[in-house]
């Protein structure tokens, strides 16, 4: 039977004792499959290289809607015509595991289309080692619910597990956009609401001091490290590591935090930032668009700490790397720095702070100190002001010197006088 499908005229459709198709007029090869159970699906037909024909199933017709089921169809079709088979790449996508998708798939596009293509791809790697085994098409929603429920037993934090199952949820998608699955397992996986404000975590001036007490102590075993080092050198006529009394700084760390917390800049930014980024004689900054979360480029005014900081370790830093922070192991980009700065908090009695925290400090002493809002929305970059005024509710002595500030000596008066104020 031939028809031009409609919502209508689908949902009407009636089972009989034996299967029946009814087909589109409006797409050829497109029809709805009506079996005697009353289930309906439906399918689209095509032909492949050597005029073999194939049926590609498209889903439920209670689940899918015409248009869908048209654009489907339509896509798949258009595919046969330039030579791609639709059934075969479904049954590759059977056939693959998460890991072999991430590896074959997944990993190259993401180093070339996301900033954070690396750590993304680590965090999914290693978040996620029980389920790289399984079929693509295998895994489900359960799964990840399980494995979030175990993480927030062993952390106590419901929304922990949040970050890792949202690049899920964005591979799964490209596994869709790329016909390799017909939709996505887990749309139903929802992320954990949290209150953006009680996230809000600052450096105190008490655990500033700590902190930097502890950089200091840090660099001095490290030189005390390199001199017992060169000396043993020496002893053995063998080659003498660079000496590092005259140096500024021993090493990338101290450099870094102390750019983070003074110019607000988000971690990546700083792993990204080349020389020719900075320009010493107008003292600022630039963010540039590709190396921002924004995608936008933006210039930072460095302050006298800031400004002496890079010109320091610009003396001691290899002529020939355009990185400002070249990972020490292999010259080229960070990708993190997990294991000094957990050291360094350990070392200096600090807990539950991220290198985040200072891009949360910058922002709450700009405005605590008098700065407009809207200046530091473009110091942090970020796109809605919204972002910004989170932290204008930061801190609790603000929310006293404000409310304090309401009280005048006309309404004490009245008060005390039983009138109104």
């Amino acid at each position: 039977m031939e028809t031009k499908l409609t919502e209508r005229q689908v949902r009407g459709l009636k089972p009989k004792a034996v299967k029946y198709d009814l087909n589109d007029t409006l797409l050829r090869g497109l029809c709805v499959r009506v079996q005697p159970s009353g289930a309906m699906t439906y399918f689209v037909r095509y032909t492949v290289a050597g005029g073999k024909r194939r049926w590609f199933k498209i889903g439920d017709a209670r689940a899918v809607s015409v248009e869908q089921a048209r654009a489907v169809a339509k896509t798949v079709s258009g595919d046969a015509a330039k030579g791609t088979d639709a059934q075969e790449k479904k049954r590759q996508a059977r056939a693959h595991t998460l890991r072999t998708f991430i590896a074959e798939e997944y990993e190259p596009w993401a180093l070339e289309k996301r900033k954070a293509g690396r750590d993304t791809v680590a965090r999914l790697k290693s978040r996620f080692t029980k389920l790289l085994d399984l079929k693509l098409g295998d895994i489900t929603a359960w799964h990840v619910e399980k494995l979030r429920a175990q993480w927030a037993k062993e952390t106590g934090i419901k929304s922990r597990g949040d970050r890792p199952v949202s690049y899920l949820k964005c591979l799964f998608s490209r596994a869709v956009d790329w016909k390799h699955l017909t939709e996505n397992p887990l749309k139903s996986v929802k992320l954990v609401k949290t209150d953006a404000a009680a996230k809000i975590r600052t450096l105190t001036a008490e655990e500033e001091t700590r902190l930097w007490a502890a950089l200091d102590a840090r660099e001095k075993d490290i030189r005390a490290a390199r001199r017992s080092h060169n000396a043993w050198c020496r002893a053995r006529r063998l080659p003498e590591w660079t000496d590092l009394e005259t140096a500024t700084f021993t090493d990338y760390l101290k450099p870094m935090l102390s750019l983070l917390l003074n110019t607000g800049m988000r971690r990546g930014e700083a792993f990204s930032l080349e020389w020719r980024d900075i320009d010493f004689a107008k003292r600022t900054l630039t963010v540039r668009g590709e190396c921002a979360k924004s995608g936008k480029t933006r210039v930072i005014p460095l302050n006298s700490i800031a400004s002496e900081t890079l010109k320091a370790w610009r003396e001691q830093s290899p002529e020939d790397n355009p990185l400002v922070f070249p990972s020490p192991v292999t010259g080229g980009r960070l990708d993190n720095i997990n294991t000094a700065w957990q050291t360094l908090l350990k070392a200096a009695g600090i807990k539950a702070l991220r290198l985040h925290d200072f891009r949360h400090s910058f922002a709450s002493r700009c405005l605590e100190g008098g700065a407009d809002i809207n200046v530091v929305k473009e110091l942090l970059g970020h796109v809605n002001i919204a972002t910004t005024a989170i932290y204008l509710h930061s801190r609790a002595e603000a929310k006293i010197a404000a409310v304090a500030r309401l009280v005048s000596p006309e309404n004490v008066i009245q008060f005390a006088e039983g009138g109104k104020a």
